[in-house]
């Protein structure tokens, strides 16, 4: 029996197509497909979800298109309290101690 050649355009043109662990190429690749045979293939592509896709020579071209990942959340920014003025030992009493000595004299 002959094998059928697929074409498999995938979208982005800049996703990979890889079989197991092997790199098939990019945009658009040739895999040859025997009769009654299924090969499992995955388009990668970063910022794109990871989708995995079999051929079993039924079809001679199939499109892959890939869909965007979801945007990750970034984590809710936390209110904090704004920060406090430290304690001024420098500034004046705002009165005299009662032992202070008093420039006024004694009646």
């Amino acid at each position: 029996m002959t094998a059928i050649t697929v074409l498999i355009t995938v979208i982005p043109k800049h996703a990979v197509i890889f079989r197991g662990g092997e790199r098939l190429g990019r945009g658009l690749v040739a895999v040859n497909v025997k009769p009654g045979e299924k090969q499992r293939l995955t388009a990668l592509l970063d910022g794109y979800v990871k989708t995995p896709f079999t051929l079993d020579g039924a079809q001679d071209t199939v499109t892959i298109r890939l869909s965007r990942a979801p945007a990750r959340e970034t984590p809710p920014a936390t209110a904090s309290a704004p920060p406090t003025d430290p304690p001024n030992d420098t500034a004046p009493p705002t009165s005299l101690p009662e032992s202070a000595p008093s420039d006024t004299p004694a009646q």
